[in-house]
Formats: C-alpha cells, structure tokens, sequence
C-alpha cells in the first residue's frame, strides 16, 4: 500500500530558519565586470 506524505511548502520551511547576520566572502572580486563580455 502506498500511503502519501504531506510535505512542507519551502516558504514554510524557510520561516523556520535563524536569520543569518554573518558576513559573506566576495565571490566576485577579481572577475571581469559582466559589461566587458562579449557572447
């Protein structure tokens, strides 16, 4: 028999999380800015 779970919403999840108040790395500093590429 299969029987069904009803699972959270990600909204519902995410309200349940500690706001997070650390500071990030920049990830982007050495990176070309976006207006100097070309496709």
């Amino acid at each position: 028999m299969i029987s069904f779970i009803k699972r959270k919403s990600v909204l519902q999840i995410l309200s349940t999380l500690e706001v997070l108040d650390e500071d990030f790395a920049e990830v982007d500093a050495g990176l070309l800015p976006l207006d100097g590429i070309k496709f």
